[in-house]
């Protein structure tokens, strides 16, 4: 809003066209809350940087003064130093105008229009029958947040997943459960999930053991399977059916709506039938068959040849890809198609969208965004050779971890449901904060503490300006005299306010929750700065009090707000 302001006036001025994007926030705020550098006007002009700062800022001066919304003038200086313009504003009329805002906007303040538009997203892929580990957990924070945020902004949402139900890792997990254990199997969702889990494991070891015979086994199951063979299928589709529960039982632990559950399966025969409809019309001569598959030849777009079918005619990821896509469209009307998969996938999709377009999909609806990999200390997690942390054991060590660090506290509240929210709250930032185009180390002892840069550090700063504003009732029409905030550190704080729908529609647009993550991070330590120099509730001084209450208040909601669009929880007390 303000930097709209500022813009606003430096589009006024005539000796020089002056592109917006140059303005810049100072690093010593003490110098101004924005700045512009005159190096690039030296060559055209002839003049020194310094002179023309000082011949635009007299420039400025001269001219009428935008206004903000509510009609006041929020400029309080305007100054040339060296080759900079410093631009400073009234700490009283931005206070005034961002905590209206947020106050009459409250549960919405940042909150978009309705764009018109429809975004579907895919994301949360573990397979059935695979131990759900920490690593599958980064698609499914970032893509829920994705939503959330995008929702927040304006954006109709809907949520699908594709779960990896069939296939080689299916096959080798049911020959082992025939061939090589008598155990019965759980019936309960999350015991399931977890002794299957372990099955896949000791069955990748057995395969490894003689690797060319028990390849050749687990072949054929496959090959039954696709059959249709009875026994087979009954043990597939019980098994399958438990994994689905158990998967879906944490996403409503970790707060994760899904509208729409795809599985392989279900778009397997539809993609082989369709991709041998490519390779019968003559005008798709992109798709080819070789000897030992069905191709789209994309040498001609520097993207090699993409595998549609083996030459048995089953099915690969592509072929369940191009279906998928198809019945995506046919059950939704949509904008944007956004694929949420992780960075290895990269290649495939410029293949699958380069062939989707060649038979006539409109592809210009379609974009992946892709994630780095979580990591162990020591290196990159494996579900086939059992170096993960599972899901199961990472959330049981973070919830008894935040249950020491609230045992000697006194709350007035369930200890158990509180370190249950601390503990998800550490998960969820410690992997939201990193941008997604970056490796995450996960670091359980960083991530579950009350300090530095971790969701329960944000938590207990939403905790303790609840107590305060608990404290005090004030009336933001009347009571509050908004001069009074006048410290450079509550004019700083209400310009980082005012920035919070920017940063909304930044971060829904380019699919970055690191951006919202990152501000919540900032406005936190800004109010516990706040709180360390500044005495909030003064027992002498009734309208300073109304102020700054109103002030952090104000802030506090933001907090809320931004947490909630990472889907972390924000309690009253910790």
């Amino acid at each position: 809003m303000f930097r709209a302001i500022v813009e606003k006036l430096f589009a006024q001025v005539q000796s020089v066209e002056i592109d917006p994007s140059l303005l810049e926030i100072p690093q010593d705020r003490s110098m101004g809350d924005f700045a512009l550098p005159c190096f690039q006007f030296a060559k055209k002009l002839k003049k020194a940087p310094a002179v023309i700062a000082q011949e635009i800022a007299d420039e400025l001066l001269a001219l009428p003064q935008p206004l903000s919304p509510k009609g006041e003038d929020v400029l309080a200086k305007i100054e040339a130093l060296w080759p900079y313009i410093n631009i400073t504003l009234d700490a009283g009329r931005v206070a005034q105008q961002t905590i209206w805002d947020v106050v009459t906007q409250w549960d919405r303040y940042g909150a978009g229009d309705d764009k018109n538009r429809t975004m579907l997203v895919e994301w949360w892929s573990p397979n059935t029958h695979k131990m759900l580990h920490v690593g599958h957990l980064r698609n499914a924070l970032v893509s829920e947040s994705v939503c959330t945020i995008a929702d927040f902004a304006g954006y109709k949402v809907i949520r699908t997943a594709y779960g990896w139900d069939i296939g080689a890792h299916v096959a080798k997990w049911i020959w082992f459960y025939i061939n090589f254990t008598d155990q019965t199997y759980p019936n309960n969702p999350e015991e399931f999930g977890i002794w299957s889990g372990n099955i896949y494991q000791e069955a990748t070891r057995k395969a490894d053991e003689k690797a060319e015979q028990y390849k050749d086994e687990i072949h054929e199951i496959q090959r039954l399977l696709e059959q249709g063979d009875e026994k087979l299928l009954w043990i597939w589709k019980k098994t399958r059916d438990l994994s689905i529960l158990w998967l879906k039982s944490a996403f409503e632990e970790l707060w994760c709506e899904i509208e729409r559950f795809y599985r392989e399966s279900e778009v397997e025969q539809s993609g082989i039938d369709m991709v041998k409809k490519y390779l019968a019309d003559d005008a798709i001569s992109y798709v080819k068959k070789s000897e030992w598959a069905i191709v789209a030849d994309l040498e001609e777009f520097d993207l090699w040849i993409f595998l549609l079918l083996k030459s048995n005619w089953t099915s690969l990821y592509s072929t369940k890809d191009i279906a998928l896509a198809h019945l995506k469209e046919s059950e939704y009307d949509f904008d944007i198609s956004l694929y949420v998969v992780a960075t290895e996938q990269n290649y495939h999709f410029e293949q699958l969208f380069k062939t989707l377009e060649l038979t006539w999909y409109e592809t210009s609806k379609l974009h992946h965004m892709w994630y780095e990999m979580v990591e162990l200390p020591d290196g990159k997690m494996s579900s086939r050779k059992g170096t993960i942390i599972p899901y199961h054991t990472w959330r049981n060590n973070a919830v008894q971890k935040a249950m020491d660090l609230l045992k000697n506290r006194s709350l007035f509240v369930d200890k158990d449901d509180l370190a249950n929210t601390i503990a998800f709250a550490a998960l969820k930032f410690s992997i939201l904060l990193q941008d997604t185009y970056k490796k995450i180390r996960l670091d359980m002892d960083s991530a579950v503490s009350f300090e530095w840069e971790t969701g329960p550090y944000l938590q207990y700063t939403y905790a303790r300006f609840a107590s305060i504003v608990d404290l005090w009732s004030y009336d933001v029409n009347s009571a509050v005299r908004f001069n009074l905030l006048n410290q450079d550190s509550e004019r700083l704080i209400c310009l980082h306010l005012s920035e919070f729908p920017g940063i909304v529609q930044k971060s829904a647009n380019e699919y970055k929750p690191s951006l919202i993550a990152r501000y919540v991070l900032d406005l936190a330590r800004m109010l516990n700065s706040y709180y360390q120099s500044t005495k909030i509730l003064l027992e002498d001084d009734k309208y300073t009090t109304d102020s700054r209450v109103a002030l952090v208040a104000s802030s506090q909601q933001v907090l809320k707000i931004g947490l909630w669009l990472l889907w972390i929880e924000a309690p009253n007390q910790m």
